[in-house]
């Protein structure tokens, strides 16, 4: 299970059959609801978007601390805000890397 942080509203989180309500601070979501909630490439992520609506909010799953986040206004502009926050993720996770 995950802890997720949750802000004061009360909003619900859908996307297809990924539904999840919450009235407190926090909420449990099992791993495999959270697995249906992530994307591994470009081209899912562009179905799921489609599906939500645009704008939407693109992040590592994991990593990151924050700085890997986008908004993607429109499909036009989620190739390249995806491949951003890909190699954030990548020199968050490998402190060795270096670019010559």
């Amino acid at each position: 299970m995950r802890w997720l942080p949750l802000p004061n509203r009360k909003p619900a989180f859908t996307t297809s059959d990924l539904k999840a309500h919450y009235s407190g601070k926090k909420i449990k979501i099992s791993s495999e609801l959270y697995k249906k909630g992530c994307i591994s490439s470009i081209e899912d992520g562009l179905i799921a978007a489609q599906k939500i609506g645009f704008p939407v909010m693109i992040k590592a799953s994991e990593g990151g601390g924050g700085k890997g986040i986008r908004k993607v206004e429109g499909p036009e502009e989620f190739p390249n805000l995806f491949r951003q926050v890909i190699l954030i993720f990548a020199l968050y996770m490998n402190k060795n890397i270096r670019f010559l």
